[in-house]
């Protein structure tokens, strides 16, 4: 193939340059038709007076594509100059100058139709008296107002020249988050710029705003003004059986994850759909459906295949599929075979009968890790980056660990992506309410990949600072705390070589006008206060937070800033009405700071429990209806976790001993609903503290931890770990609590539980008052807010932990009397 060079004109850019791109092209005479532009003389005159000169011209069969970014220019001239310009066939007479968009007779005849340019690929340049905004649209023939990630190049033409001439920004959705320059005239000068994005998909997940005053259609029209695209679908690998349990949990059982109890994940649940990759009959159906989605969908260029989420608790335990497992790989890779093998002998059978589509999975959890398989051509690689915004671009550790991990994935396949977790630094209750501003880190990683990685999709969190995790339509929770990232992010993955201060330069004069200075001062306080090395702690909890980063008198003054840019702009609309909604964007940030301050001055009471021992034992029927309950130790008066908000629901345990046996009574309260369920009844080693009601104990004795976990309808969790200070693994499943013996019944509000714990399972010394066990008494409760929307996860405790429910150091004490 020839490579294609425009030649860039000195002085052709009004609002800067990039940089020059090869585009490649398959034919000598696309290069005499470069080669014979006519020349650019004079100025070319759009608009005068208000009035227009020019007309568009477009194909008489115009793509969608086309038809959408003459709308998009229009509206946009209509609102610089006060005018819209006619909209002509191709096959009409015209006369001036003329606005060539997409295919044209003049656009083939220079080879600048988008049939000559790849995906994505835009150019914006003159040909004598006509303007061609052109570029690479692919055939797929799909609206751009979907949310679907195909090439729409001829549109983001139009964009950079609204962006560039017009001078349009787009910093937020709808028409308060829009600037557009005021003109009388438009006139184009020389021009001739062409580019191609440097990631070729670029989106986000969770990205509806959780704002009354935007419309769907305005959250959806500001993300492909950011060039949110693709040139296939997403290229981003998704767990992809979760469907499967719905469609085929009573026809074919077969196919589903075997558990320790033996029975099959063939109900739909949280935990998403695990199967069985051993089974040859799930590689073939598999391969069935995918055959049938790319013929389905013939633009799509892309299907995931991907385990289930949670694959290290829900994986299949039938013979064969232990079998695969290599646990001497450790955590990250001792699934990486396993999966990566499944992964590839569908792709090798794909590839047969769609040998342009490709198979992507993500390198994630326990398949984290290169395997040692070499990977199918057709096979797409998405690395989950789960604290890229917190260390990558500000540690030199995690820069090279980044790297080498890229380096070694790069071996085996030359399509790399990335899942990038921006909500990581307030996914934690802990950390709810805590805003990350860093635009000036987001070119520093993005540069790190530039080359190596194709392209990203940036994840938010849908936990607000309330700790609510809001509709799944509108998942986006306090968006004004990612507004400035993601502007900047979305820039730099179009082209990450633009000026990042500039960037905010422009952001900061157009967008606040008087209200400016006060903002930068906000942002400029924010981000170096996250970016300090000396404020920068491993684990971002809220000691971290609320302590080092963000300290109360650091968000008092610095929220300050906001205020007084909402004084400076009164009278002077939009900027007032902008750096007003700002202000309050930001107050669940100050709101945060102020509860997570007094959540560590509130007074805690519960610190022990004494435990007699009863004359007669329990009968373990879950009814709490025998005497010795009623002269039994009690846990009461719960907390929330980080004693920082009412509970929806109360909880109480009581316990007596009996010879060698420790019995536990469990009261819980419902808020109005049954208690939510994920898991089969009976379930046991289950991972129900993540989606299930449930009550935990924690008993410790130095090293030692044990927890035991139940929930309604007999759902039962115990585990082991010999040394606390390790993190958790899933061979700390493995112990079971020999003799244990459990009841639960639900009630209409309420569930209760009783247990028998035999003391000999459990390898602790007889606790003392002077000798005593660490101990604390947790609890999982989901609900819904008003009875409605998505479940909501409550996390209280009888001595609050101020973080993970294993924070031993916060535990009360227990002892028998």
């Amino acid at each position: 193939m020839k490579l294609i060079r425009f030649i860039m004109l000195a002085g052709c850019c009004l609002l800067g340059v990039w940089p020059e791109v090869v585009f490649s092209q398959g034919a000598e005479p696309f290069a005499r038709r470069v080669a014979a532009l006519e020349p650019q003389a004079g100025p070319l005159v759009l608009v005068e007076i208000g009035k227009p000169v020019a007309t568009i011209i477009v194909d008489i069969n115009a793509t969608p594509t086309v038809r959408y970014a003459v709308q998009e220019l229009n509206e946009h001239l209509e609102l610089s100059t006060g005018t819209k310009l006619p909209v002509l066939k191709d096959d009409e007479p015209v006369d001036g100058p003329t606005i060539h968009l997409g295919s044209t007779e003049l656009t083939e005849r220079f080879g600048l139709a988008p049939r000559y340019l790849d995906a994505d690929h835009w150019v914006v340049t003159r040909v004598g008296q006509a303007l061609v905004l052109s570029g690479g649209d692919g055939k797929h023939g799909r609206d751009p107002e979907s949310n679907v990630l195909l090439p729409h190049g001829t549109l983001f033409a139009t964009y950079e020249f609204l962006e560039r001439v017009v001078g349009v920004r787009w910093y937020w959705p709808g028409d308060l988050g829009r600037v557009v320059a005021k003109h009388q005239d438009l006139v184009v000068a020389a021009a001739n710029w062409r580019g191609a994005p440097t990631f070729t998909a670029r989106f986000a997940f969770n990205c509806n705003h959780d704002d009354p005053d935007l419309t769907q259609d305005d959250i959806n029209v500001w993300w492909r003004r950011l060039r949110r695209g693709g040139t296939g679908g997403s290229p981003i690998g998704m767990h992809s059986f979760n469907d499967w349990p719905d469609r085929y949990g009573k026809s074919n059982p077969e196919y589903f994850a075997v558990q320790s109890t033996g029975h099959r994940l063939t109900e739909t649940g949280s935990m998403g759909g695990h199967v069985c990759f051993s089974n040859p009959d799930v590689l073939r159906q598999t391969i069935a459906e995918k055959q049938s989605e790319f013929d389905e969908t013939p633009w799509r260029r892309y299907s995931s295949i991907m385990p289930g989420d949670s694959m290290g608790l829900y994986m299949c335990r039938c013979a064969d599929c232990l079998a695969a497992v290599e646990p001497e790989k450790g955590s990250s890779g001792q699934y990486g075979n396993y999966v990566w093998n499944f992964v590839n002998e569908a792709a090798h059978e794909l590839r047969q009968t769609h040998p342009d589509r490709v198979i992507t999975c993500c390198a994630y959890s326990h398949y984290g890790d290169v395997p040692e398989i070499n990977l199918e051509p057709n096979v797409s690689v998405t690395l989950t980056i789960g604290s890229a915004s917190l260390k990558v671009a500000s540690s030199a550790k995690a820069r090279v660990a980044h790297l080498e991990r890229i380096d070694e994935w790069a071996e085996k396949t030359d399509e790399l992506y990335v899942w990038d977790y921006w909500n990581i630094p307030r996914y934690d209750k802990d950390t709810y309410g805590a805003p990350t501003i860093f635009p000036h880190m987001i070119q520093d990683w993005f540069s790190l990949e530039r080359g190596r990685v194709k392209g990203r999709v940036i994840q938010f969190t849908s936990f607000n600072s309330e700790g609510i995790n809001i509709s799944r339509k509108r998942n986006w929770a306090d968006w004004h705390f990612d507004a400035l990232n993601i502007y900047v992010g979305m820039q730099l993955m179009w082209n990450v070589e633009q000026d990042v201060d500039a960037m905010l330069e422009e952001f900061y004069e157009q967008f606040y006008g008087p209200a400016g200075p006060s903002i930068r001062e906000f942002y400029d306080a924010m981000e170096a206060a996250y970016m300090d090395p000396n404020n920068k702690a491993e684990i971002w909890n809220y000691r971290s937070v609320w302590g080092d980063v963000y300290p109360r008198a650091f968000v008092e003054t610095t929220m300050t800033h906001l205020r007084d840019a909402e004084r400076a702009a009164r009278g002077h609309d939009p900027y007032h009405e902008r750096a007003e909604k700002t202000l309050k964007g930001f107050l669940p940030f100050e709101a945060a700071s102020r509860r997570w301050a007094a959540a560590v001055e509130r007074e805690i009471a519960n610190e022990t429990v004494a435990i007699r021992t009863a004359e007669s034992k329990p009968t373990i029927d879950g009814k709490l209806d025998d005497a010795c309950w009623r002269a039994a130790a009690t846990a009461t008066e719960f907390l929330d976790s980080f004693n920082s908000k009412d509970l929806h629901a109360q909880t109480e345990m009581r316990f007596v001993r009996h010879d060698k046996t420790l019995y536990v009574a469990i009261h819980a309260l419902l808020s109005g609903l049954p208690p939510r369920r994920s898991i089969p009844d009976g379930s046991e080693d289950g991972m129900i503290w993540m989606a299930d009601d449930s009550c935990e104990l924690f008993l410790v004795e130095g090293l030692k931890k044990y927890q035991l976990i139940v929930g309604p309808d007999d759902i039962y969790t115990d585990n082991f770990h010999p040394d606390r200070t390790t993190p958790f693994s899933d061979d700390m499943m493995d112990w079971d609590c020999t003799g244990v013996v459990y009841k639960s019944i639900t009630g209409e509000n309420r569930w209760t539980a009783e247990l028998a714990i035999p003391l000999t399972a459990l390898e602790l010394k007889r606790p003392t008052r002077r000798k005593p066990w660490r101990v604390n008494f947790c609890r999982n409760h989901f609900f819904k807010e008003g009875g409605e929307g998505p479940w909501q996860r409550e996390l209280s405790t009888w001595r609050p932990t101020f973080g993970s429910f294993h924070n031993v150091e916060r535990y009360g004490t227990l002892w028998f009397e």
